[in-house]
């Protein structure tokens, strides 16, 4: 195997092991990262092999969370929607209604690498609450 299969496989099972999956990714020119569909597609490439489930198996009603950061004031609102829909749709993932955009990334982190702004802390809390409750939900 080759060294893409391997992390297909490793990406594949880190979701598998995880109770939720929380998206962090950056604007890129008013759009998702390019890596980021990327490594989707990869996943939606990965067929059932001894015991394996496929990878659409592997999201199939999982949580989701998303986050993003930008330089930019829009702050990846131009793409939120599309990457929300693209989720669930293609792959059967939970989105929670719960998320957050970071605008001006490059100057809301202190010296200890913590967001500085109170508000923005919270608002990235009630996103890993939201994940939270829906993952429980479904361990229940």
């Amino acid at each position: 195997f080759d060294a893409e299969f391997w992390r297909r496989m490793r990406l594949q099972q880190a979701i598998t092991d995880s109770d939720a999956v929380r998206v962090v990714t950056p604007d890129y020119n008013g759009f998702h990262a390019p890596l980021f569909i990327k490594a989707f597609d990869w996943l939606s490439s990965i067929q059932e092999v001894d015991g394996n489930p496929a990878g659409l198996i592997t999201t199939a009603d999982k949580p989701m969370a998303l986050r993003w950061a930008s330089p930019g004031p829009l702050c990846g609102q131009r793409f939120m929607n599309f990457v929300r829909q693209y989720l669930q749709m293609a792959f059967a993932m939970l989105v929670v209604p719960q998320q957050y955009a970071l605008g001006r990334a490059h100057e809301a982190f202190g010296a200890d690498g913590a967001l500085s702004d109170a508000r923005a802390n919270q608002s990235v809390e009630r996103v890993l609450q939201g994940v939270a409750r829906v993952a429980g939900a479904l361990r229940s």
